[in-house]
Protein backbone atom coordinates (compact mmCIF):
# COMPACT_ATOMS: atom_id res chain seq x y z
CA UNK A 1 0.00 0.00 0.00
CA UNK A 2 2.93 2.40 0.89
CA UNK A 3 4.37 2.29 -2.70
CA UNK A 4 0.81 2.29 -4.10
CA UNK A 5 1.11 6.16 -2.58
CA UNK A 6 4.30 6.60 -4.05
CA UNK A 7 4.08 5.38 -7.43
CA UNK A 8 0.67 7.60 -7.50
CA UNK A 9 2.74 10.97 -6.46
CA UNK A 10 5.24 10.43 -9.27
CA UNK A 11 2.09 9.91 -11.86
CA UNK A 12 0.52 12.97 -10.30
CA UNK A 13 4.03 15.10 -10.72
CA UNK A 14 4.23 13.87 -14.15
CA UNK A 15 0.37 14.66 -14.75
CA UNK A 16 0.31 18.09 -13.65
CA UNK A 17 3.48 19.15 -15.25
CA UNK A 18 2.56 17.80 -18.74
CA UNK A 19 -0.67 19.87 -18.48
CA UNK A 20 0.93 23.13 -16.97
CA UNK A 21 2.99 22.76 -20.27
CA UNK A 22 0.70 21.38 -22.51
CA UNK A 23 -2.64 23.09 -22.21
CA UNK A 24 -3.71 26.53 -21.90
CA UNK A 25 -4.52 29.08 -19.38
CA UNK A 26 -7.05 27.13 -17.70
CA UNK A 27 -5.26 23.86 -17.44
CA UNK A 28 -2.92 25.58 -15.45
CA UNK A 29 -5.35 25.59 -12.81
CA UNK A 30 -6.36 21.83 -13.35
CA UNK A 31 -2.38 21.27 -13.42
CA UNK A 32 -2.01 22.97 -9.79
CA UNK A 33 -4.89 21.48 -8.42
CA UNK A 34 -3.43 17.71 -9.42
CA UNK A 35 -0.05 18.89 -7.95
CA UNK A 36 -2.41 19.25 -4.68
CA UNK A 37 -3.60 16.02 -4.86
CA UNK A 38 0.21 15.14 -5.30
CA UNK A 39 1.68 16.57 -2.16
CA UNK A 40 -1.22 14.69 -0.13
CA UNK A 41 -0.54 11.38 -1.64
CA UNK A 42 3.10 12.45 -0.99
CA UNK A 43 2.42 12.72 2.70
CA UNK A 44 0.23 9.84 3.07
CA UNK A 45 3.21 7.75 1.83
CA UNK A 46 4.70 9.55 4.66
CA UNK A 47 2.42 8.72 7.26
CA UNK A 48 2.49 5.26 6.68
CA UNK A 49 5.69 5.19 8.77
CA UNK A 50 4.62 7.77 11.59
CA UNK A 51 2.16 5.34 14.01
CA UNK A 52 2.48 7.76 16.79
CA UNK A 53 4.25 11.15 18.06
CA UNK A 54 7.53 9.22 18.46
CA UNK A 55 7.98 8.79 14.69
CA UNK A 56 7.65 12.48 14.36
CA UNK A 57 10.79 14.48 12.58
CA UNK A 58 11.48 18.13 12.02
CA UNK A 59 11.36 17.01 8.50
CA UNK A 60 7.66 14.95 7.94
CA UNK A 61 5.91 17.43 10.31
CA UNK A 62 5.98 20.52 7.77
CA UNK A 63 4.75 18.07 5.10
CA UNK A 64 2.00 17.10 7.58
CA UNK A 65 1.10 20.69 8.47
CA UNK A 66 1.07 21.30 5.14
CA UNK A 67 -1.55 19.07 3.71
CA UNK A 68 -3.65 20.52 6.43
CA UNK A 69 -3.16 23.91 4.83
CA UNK A 70 -3.75 22.83 0.92
CA UNK A 71 -6.81 21.30 1.91
CA UNK A 72 -8.30 24.87 2.05
CA UNK A 73 -6.61 25.40 -1.77
CA UNK A 74 -8.91 22.54 -3.43
CA UNK A 75 -12.52 24.63 -3.81
CA UNK A 76 -11.03 27.89 -4.83
CA UNK A 77 -8.68 26.39 -7.84
CA UNK A 78 -11.26 23.84 -8.96
CA UNK A 79 -13.66 27.04 -9.29
CA UNK A 80 -10.98 29.13 -10.91
CA UNK A 81 -10.37 25.89 -13.63
CA UNK A 82 -14.23 25.97 -14.54
CA UNK A 83 -14.42 29.21 -14.91
CA UNK A 84 -11.67 29.49 -16.99
CA UNK A 85 -12.68 26.88 -19.16
CA UNK A 86 -16.21 28.43 -19.10
CA UNK A 87 -14.90 32.22 -20.24
CA UNK A 88 -16.75 33.21 -16.99
CA UNK A 89 -13.14 34.62 -16.58
CA UNK A 90 -10.25 36.09 -18.59
CA UNK A 91 -7.88 36.13 -16.18
CA UNK A 92 -7.16 36.83 -12.24
CA UNK A 93 -8.30 39.66 -10.84
CA UNK A 94 -6.58 41.98 -7.17
CA UNK A 95 -9.88 40.77 -5.78
CA UNK A 96 -9.66 36.98 -6.39
CA UNK A 97 -7.14 37.12 -3.72
CA UNK A 98 -9.93 37.01 -1.70
CA UNK A 99 -10.48 33.59 -2.17
CA UNK A 100 -7.23 32.47 -0.85
CA UNK A 101 -7.79 34.04 2.48
CA UNK A 102 -8.82 31.22 4.23
CA UNK A 103 -5.38 29.63 3.27
CA UNK A 104 -3.31 32.45 3.84
CA UNK A 105 -4.53 32.90 7.59
CA UNK A 106 -4.68 28.17 7.98
CA UNK A 107 -0.80 28.91 6.79
CA UNK A 108 0.02 31.72 9.52
CA UNK A 109 -1.45 29.86 12.27
CA UNK A 110 0.28 26.67 11.01
CA UNK A 111 3.81 28.52 10.82
CA UNK A 112 3.23 29.62 14.11
CA UNK A 113 2.36 26.11 15.63
CA UNK A 114 5.92 24.79 13.94
CA UNK A 115 8.17 27.64 15.29
CA UNK A 116 6.29 26.94 19.01
CA UNK A 117 7.36 22.93 18.70
CA UNK A 118 10.95 23.88 17.11
CA UNK A 119 11.30 26.47 20.43
CA UNK A 120 9.56 24.30 22.84
CA UNK A 121 11.88 20.91 21.57
CA UNK A 122 10.29 18.06 19.32
CA UNK A 123 10.72 15.47 22.60
CA UNK A 124 8.16 17.60 24.79
CA UNK A 125 5.47 17.04 21.59
CA UNK A 126 6.28 13.14 21.42
CA UNK A 127 5.50 13.19 25.30
CA UNK A 128 2.39 15.09 25.27
CA UNK A 129 -0.91 13.64 24.86
CA UNK A 130 -3.66 15.53 22.54
CA UNK A 131 -4.98 18.11 24.71
CA UNK A 132 -8.77 19.65 24.47
CA UNK A 133 -7.49 22.53 22.29
CA UNK A 134 -6.18 20.50 19.26
CA UNK A 135 -8.72 18.56 19.48
CA UNK A 136 -11.33 21.43 19.02
CA UNK A 137 -8.65 23.40 16.37
CA UNK A 138 -8.89 20.06 14.52
CA UNK A 139 -12.35 19.33 14.32
CA UNK A 140 -12.87 23.22 13.20
CA UNK A 141 -10.64 22.54 10.85
CA UNK A 142 -12.15 19.42 9.11
CA UNK A 143 -15.50 21.30 9.48
CA UNK A 144 -13.99 24.33 7.22
CA UNK A 145 -12.58 22.57 4.96
CA UNK A 146 -15.64 20.41 4.53
CA UNK A 147 -18.03 23.97 4.32
CA UNK A 148 -15.54 25.44 2.12
CA UNK A 149 -15.42 22.56 -0.85
CA UNK A 150 -18.99 22.72 -0.42
CA UNK A 151 -19.49 25.99 -1.13
CA UNK A 152 -16.63 26.28 -3.96
CA UNK A 153 -18.85 22.77 -5.29
CA UNK A 154 -22.23 24.90 -5.84
CA UNK A 155 -20.30 27.93 -7.40
CA UNK A 156 -18.39 25.59 -10.05
CA UNK A 157 -22.08 24.29 -10.35
CA UNK A 158 -23.57 27.42 -11.12
CA UNK A 159 -20.85 28.61 -13.35
CA UNK A 160 -21.06 25.28 -15.52
CA UNK A 161 -25.34 26.18 -15.76
CA UNK A 162 -24.27 29.87 -17.04
CA UNK A 163 -22.35 28.15 -19.44
CA UNK A 164 -24.73 25.85 -20.95
CA UNK A 165 -27.30 28.84 -21.55
CA UNK A 166 -24.69 31.09 -23.14
CA UNK A 167 -23.93 28.20 -25.79
CA UNK A 168 -27.53 27.55 -26.43
CA UNK A 169 -27.73 31.12 -27.38
CA UNK A 170 -24.85 31.27 -28.98
CA UNK A 171 -24.21 28.22 -31.44
CA UNK A 172 -26.31 25.77 -32.88
CA UNK A 173 -24.13 22.59 -32.72
CA UNK A 174 -22.82 21.89 -29.18
CA UNK A 175 -21.99 18.54 -29.45
CA UNK A 176 -17.84 19.55 -29.01
CA UNK A 177 -17.97 22.23 -26.54
CA UNK A 178 -20.69 21.15 -23.90
CA UNK A 179 -18.16 20.33 -21.58
CA UNK A 180 -20.04 17.07 -20.28
CA UNK A 181 -16.98 15.86 -19.46
CA UNK A 182 -16.61 18.84 -16.41
CA UNK A 183 -19.77 18.24 -15.55
CA UNK A 184 -19.05 14.92 -15.01
CA UNK A 185 -15.77 16.01 -12.74
CA UNK A 186 -18.38 18.21 -10.94
CA UNK A 187 -20.20 15.46 -10.32
CA UNK A 188 -16.49 13.16 -9.35
CA UNK A 189 -15.53 16.22 -7.21
CA UNK A 190 -19.03 16.09 -5.29
CA UNK A 191 -18.14 11.83 -4.87
CA UNK A 192 -14.99 12.43 -3.21
CA UNK A 193 -16.35 15.00 -1.02
CA UNK A 194 -19.18 13.03 0.50
CA UNK A 195 -16.60 10.29 0.49
CA UNK A 196 -13.78 11.81 2.54
CA UNK A 197 -16.61 13.18 4.93
CA UNK A 198 -17.85 9.15 5.37
CA UNK A 199 -13.89 8.42 5.81
CA UNK A 200 -13.35 11.36 8.33
CA UNK A 201 -16.72 9.80 10.13
CA UNK A 202 -15.48 6.31 9.76
CA UNK A 203 -12.05 7.37 11.65
CA UNK A 204 -13.51 8.70 14.39
CA UNK A 205 -16.13 6.24 15.13
CA UNK A 206 -15.01 2.72 13.94
CA UNK A 207 -11.96 1.22 15.40
CA UNK A 208 -8.37 2.29 14.02
CA UNK A 209 -7.67 -0.62 11.17
CA UNK A 210 -11.24 -0.13 9.87
CA UNK A 211 -11.06 2.88 9.48
CA UNK A 212 -7.64 3.14 7.78
CA UNK A 213 -8.78 -0.02 5.22
CA UNK A 214 -12.04 2.29 4.47
CA UNK A 215 -9.31 5.46 3.74
CA UNK A 216 -6.92 3.49 1.93
CA UNK A 217 -9.36 2.19 -0.43
CA UNK A 218 -11.39 5.32 -0.59
CA UNK A 219 -7.52 7.10 -1.82
CA UNK A 220 -6.64 4.14 -4.40
CA UNK A 221 -10.25 4.95 -5.81
CA UNK A 222 -10.01 9.05 -5.93
CA UNK A 223 -6.27 8.40 -7.53
CA UNK A 224 -7.80 5.84 -10.30
CA UNK A 225 -10.46 8.60 -10.89
CA UNK A 226 -8.65 11.52 -11.10
CA UNK A 227 -5.44 10.40 -12.99
CA UNK A 228 -7.77 8.99 -15.52
CA UNK A 229 -9.75 12.33 -16.44
CA UNK A 230 -6.32 14.33 -16.41
CA UNK A 231 -4.73 12.24 -18.70
CA UNK A 232 -8.37 12.22 -21.25
CA UNK A 233 -8.46 16.33 -20.40
CA UNK A 234 -4.76 16.03 -21.26
CA UNK A 235 -4.95 14.23 -24.87
CA UNK A 236 -8.72 16.52 -25.48
CA UNK A 237 -8.09 18.26 -28.67
CA UNK A 238 -8.60 22.29 -27.07
CA UNK A 239 -11.77 23.84 -28.73
CA UNK A 240 -12.37 26.67 -26.30
CA UNK A 241 -10.17 29.28 -27.56
CA UNK A 242 -12.87 29.39 -30.23
CA UNK A 243 -15.42 29.73 -27.95
CA UNK A 244 -13.83 32.15 -25.67
CA UNK A 245 -13.19 34.26 -28.98
CA UNK A 246 -16.78 34.17 -29.71
CA UNK A 247 -18.30 35.16 -26.31
CA UNK A 248 -15.94 37.72 -26.34
CA UNK A 249 -16.57 39.41 -29.51
CA UNK A 250 -19.81 39.14 -29.11
CA UNK A 251 -19.70 40.72 -25.59
CA UNK A 252 -17.84 43.84 -26.94
CA UNK A 253 -20.51 43.96 -29.59
CA UNK A 254 -23.58 43.87 -27.33
CA UNK A 255 -22.09 46.43 -25.18
CA UNK A 256 -22.90 49.36 -27.52
CA UNK A 257 -26.26 47.31 -27.83
CA UNK A 258 -27.42 46.02 -24.74
CA UNK A 259 -29.69 49.02 -23.42
CA UNK A 260 -30.99 49.91 -26.67
CA UNK A 261 -34.71 49.24 -26.62
CA UNK A 262 -36.53 46.97 -29.81
CA UNK A 263 -39.38 49.18 -30.16
CA UNK A 264 -42.54 46.76 -31.89
CA UNK A 265 -41.98 48.22 -35.66
CA UNK A 266 -38.07 47.48 -35.33
CA UNK A 267 -39.31 44.02 -33.98
CA UNK A 268 -41.24 43.30 -36.87
CA UNK A 269 -38.22 44.19 -38.73
CA UNK A 270 -36.24 41.79 -37.84
CA UNK A 271 -38.65 39.11 -37.85
CA UNK A 272 -39.10 39.54 -41.03
CA UNK A 273 -35.35 39.30 -41.95
CA UNK A 274 -35.11 36.39 -39.83
CA UNK A 275 -37.83 34.42 -41.66
CA UNK A 276 -36.12 35.41 -45.40
CA UNK A 277 -32.69 33.89 -43.86
CA UNK A 278 -34.34 30.98 -42.75
CA UNK A 279 -37.17 30.42 -45.75
CA UNK A 280 -35.25 32.09 -48.62
CA UNK A 281 -31.23 31.97 -47.62
CA UNK A 282 -31.56 28.93 -45.28
CA UNK A 283 -28.52 29.40 -43.45
CA UNK A 284 -29.73 26.46 -41.21
CA UNK A 285 -28.08 24.25 -43.48
CA UNK A 286 -24.96 25.94 -42.42
CA UNK A 287 -23.63 23.53 -39.68
CA UNK A 288 -21.81 25.57 -37.99
CA UNK A 289 -23.37 28.54 -37.70
CA UNK A 290 -23.33 30.79 -34.90
CA UNK A 291 -25.46 33.94 -33.39
CA UNK A 292 -22.61 36.20 -34.84
CA UNK A 293 -22.58 34.72 -37.77
CA UNK A 294 -26.56 34.93 -38.31
CA UNK A 295 -26.41 38.40 -36.68
CA UNK A 296 -23.71 39.57 -39.34
CA UNK A 297 -26.22 38.15 -42.44
CA UNK A 298 -29.09 39.30 -40.92
CA UNK A 299 -27.40 42.85 -40.04
CA UNK A 300 -29.55 42.31 -36.61
CA UNK A 301 -26.69 43.18 -33.52
CA UNK A 302 -26.62 40.04 -31.78
CA UNK A 303 -27.66 41.01 -28.42
CA UNK A 304 -30.89 42.26 -30.31
CA UNK A 305 -31.53 39.04 -32.54
CA UNK A 306 -31.10 36.57 -29.27
CA UNK A 307 -33.43 38.65 -27.39
CA UNK A 308 -36.10 38.69 -30.79
CA UNK A 309 -35.81 35.13 -30.49
CA UNK A 310 -36.57 34.39 -27.20
CA UNK A 311 -39.51 37.12 -27.14
CA UNK A 312 -40.67 36.38 -30.39
CA UNK A 313 -40.31 33.06 -30.84
CA UNK A 314 -40.00 31.69 -27.01
CA UNK A 315 -36.70 29.90 -28.27
CA UNK A 316 -32.89 29.95 -28.19
CA UNK A 317 -30.86 30.10 -30.78
CA UNK A 318 -29.47 26.12 -30.59
CA UNK A 319 -33.55 25.11 -30.61
CA UNK A 320 -34.21 27.94 -33.15
CA UNK A 321 -31.85 26.36 -35.72
CA UNK A 322 -32.37 22.96 -35.08
CA UNK A 323 -36.02 23.13 -35.27
CA UNK A 324 -35.45 24.06 -38.90
CA UNK A 325 -32.49 21.17 -39.53
CA UNK A 326 -35.15 18.70 -38.43
CA UNK A 327 -38.09 19.88 -39.97
CA UNK A 328 -35.67 19.88 -43.52
CA UNK A 329 -34.75 16.59 -42.64
CA UNK A 330 -37.93 15.19 -42.13
CA UNK A 331 -39.22 16.64 -45.48
CA UNK A 332 -36.68 15.18 -47.64
CA UNK A 333 -37.22 11.67 -45.62
CA UNK A 334 -41.36 12.31 -46.63
CA UNK A 335 -40.22 12.76 -50.02
CA UNK A 336 -37.59 10.35 -50.63
CA UNK A 337 -38.57 7.22 -47.60
CA UNK A 338 -35.42 5.45 -49.29
CA UNK A 339 -32.89 7.79 -48.73
CA UNK A 340 -29.55 7.39 -46.83
CA UNK A 341 -29.90 8.90 -43.16
CA UNK A 342 -26.25 9.28 -43.75
CA UNK A 343 -26.81 11.69 -46.38
CA UNK A 344 -30.10 13.56 -45.04
CA UNK A 345 -28.29 14.14 -41.90
CA UNK A 346 -25.58 16.41 -44.14
CA UNK A 347 -27.84 17.57 -46.22
CA UNK A 348 -30.00 19.24 -43.30
CA UNK A 349 -27.18 20.92 -41.72
CA UNK A 350 -25.72 18.14 -39.06
CA UNK A 351 -21.90 17.26 -38.59
CA UNK A 352 -22.38 14.00 -36.86
CA UNK A 353 -24.99 11.04 -37.45
CA UNK A 354 -25.70 10.54 -33.50
CA UNK A 355 -26.38 14.34 -32.85
CA UNK A 356 -28.68 14.19 -35.78
CA UNK A 357 -30.70 10.94 -34.11
CA UNK A 358 -30.37 12.63 -30.45
CA UNK A 359 -31.20 16.05 -32.03
CA UNK A 360 -34.10 14.65 -34.29
CA UNK A 361 -35.57 12.03 -31.69
CA UNK A 362 -35.76 15.45 -29.42
CA UNK A 363 -38.19 17.07 -31.53
CA UNK A 364 -40.16 14.43 -33.29
CA UNK A 365 -40.44 12.08 -30.99
CA UNK A 366 -38.46 9.20 -33.20
CA UNK A 367 -35.31 8.54 -34.74
CA UNK A 368 -34.86 9.25 -38.16
CA UNK A 369 -34.99 5.46 -38.92
CA UNK A 370 -38.00 5.35 -36.97
CA UNK A 371 -39.35 8.23 -38.60
CA UNK A 372 -38.93 6.26 -41.96
CA UNK A 373 -40.37 3.13 -41.31
CA UNK A 374 -43.67 4.98 -39.76
CA UNK A 375 -43.57 7.47 -42.84
CA UNK A 376 -43.02 4.66 -45.42
CA UNK A 377 -45.63 1.85 -43.72
CA UNK A 378 -48.49 4.90 -43.75
CA UNK A 379 -48.04 5.29 -47.21
CA UNK A 380 -47.97 1.59 -48.04
CA UNK A 381 -51.42 1.30 -46.27
CA UNK A 382 -52.85 4.44 -48.48
CA UNK A 383 -51.49 2.92 -51.51
CA UNK A 384 -53.21 -0.22 -50.64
Amino acid sequence: MKFLFLIGAVQGLFLSLALFFKKEKHGKFLSLFLFLFTIELFTEFLAIDVKSKADLTYFNIPLFLLENAIFLLYGPVFYFYVSFVTAEKEKLKRKDIFHFFPFIIFSLILIGIFIHIALTGLENLKESEDTKGEIIFSAITNISFYLQVLVYIYFSRRAMNRYKNRILQSFSDIHKISCRWLSILIYAISFVWAATFFSTLCSITFKETAANIAINVFFIFVVIMFFSIGYFILLMPDVYGKIHSEFKEDSVKNEKYKKNFIDDKKKREYISRINKALNEDKLYLESDITIRQFSESTEIPSHHLSQVLNDAFGKNFYTFINEFRVEYAAKLLSENPSANILSVCFQSGFNSKSVFNDVFKKFKGFTPSEFREKFSSRMYKKIK
